[in-house]
């Protein structure tokens, strides 16, 4: 859609700018900082209406949101649309990050998370969600940088130091930790996902594995 119809994209993400403060409430309303983008979203009010489940739990949507913003900078060079509405999204969903993430002995891990796959028991360090997180925080600073903007240093550190589980005979990227086939949708490559479309930079040895 961005390469061929630009404009629909372009509407695409002004609706998510429109409810940018919306989404700051939702994550309020869950205890983090930034913005937190709903799974289904009210096209009035930018409330999540999913009906059932546990839509909160999907971290990577506000991830992707993010990424859709970046990549549409990257794609036209638009700097007047990334100082007048992409900067805002960026930093909000990457104060998103900076809030949910734990420092461990790991590093940076998110807990608790459902990934792409939408199997609804939450795990620990969702690979898509992990990789999407890095990519996103690195990006976002780049951009703000272009801009005369000032990134918070703490999301190099973060994107350099989120977990990326992965089975240590093969090299392979898990979908999660403690990752097993044989779980409910386990043949799902959430990692692959990772690689491509988000760009998450790995090994070619680890991006073959995977």
């Amino acid at each position: 859609l961005l390469l061929l119809a630009p404009d629909a994209a372009r509407a695409l993400l002004d609706y998510r700018k429109r409810h940018l403060p919306a989404a700051h409430q939702n994550a309020s309303l869950h205890g983090w900082l930034g913005a937190m983008y709903p799974w289904e979203s009210c096209p009035v009010h930018g409330d999540e209406v999913t009906p059932g489940a546990r839509p909160y739990t999907e971290d990577h949507v506000s991830f992707d949101i993010g990424l859709a913003f970046a990549s549409y900078i990257h794609a036209t060079g638009d700097m007047d649309f990334a100082r007048r509405f992409g900067w805002a999204v960026l930093r909000a969903v990457s104060e998103l990050v900076a809030s949910r993430v734990i420092r461990t002995a790991r590093g940076f891990e998110i807990r608790d998370t459902v990934g792409p796959r939408e199997h609804y028991e939450p795990v620990d360090n969702n690979s898509f969600t992990n990789m999407a997180a890095a990519t996103l925080l690195r990006q976002a600073a780049e951009i703000g940088t272009a801009i005369g903007e000032w990134p918070s240093p703490r999301w190099s550190e973060i994107a350099d130091g989120l977990v990326l589980p992965q089975d240590s005979r093969r090299g392979t990227i898990l979908n999660h930790d403690g990752a097993r086939l044989d779980e409910p949708q386990g043949g799902v490559p959430e990692g692959a996902a990772g690689l491509f479309p988000v760009g998450y930079p790995v090994r070619e040895a680890v991006e073959r594995a995977t």
